[in-house]
């Protein structure tokens, strides 16, 4: 997986492709978008629409793909290799 800082929503949908095991043509189905527009977002992700957006992340959430959790581990695995310790709020350290 990429670097959180150059995470993008190229790595989310190619992250629920592999989840799913979707293909483009599978993935545009289940999302009720037309192939074309597919490829068209994954070739230039700032053309993406809201409603798209939407889509690809209500998808996601309904199969039980929790990006923001995913995210947060690799956030956390990263950081934690370079030796920092990660702390939220209202934890202490022992």
């Amino acid at each position: 997986m990429a670097n959180l800082e150059k995470y993008s929503i190229l790595e989310d949908i190619k992250f629920i492709k592999e989840a799913k095991k979707l293909s483009n043509s599978a993935l545009a189905e289940v999302l009720n978008i037309g192939e074309a527009t597919l490829y068209r977002y994954l070739k230039n992700p700032s053309s993406i629409t809201l409603e798209s957006l939407n889509k690809i992340y209500d998808y996601a959430y309904d199969n039980g793909l929790r990006l923001n959790t995913i995210k947060s581990n690799i956030f956390e695995e990263e950081y934690e290799k370079k030796g920092y310790k990660i702390m939220y709020h209202g934890s202490t350290l022992d």
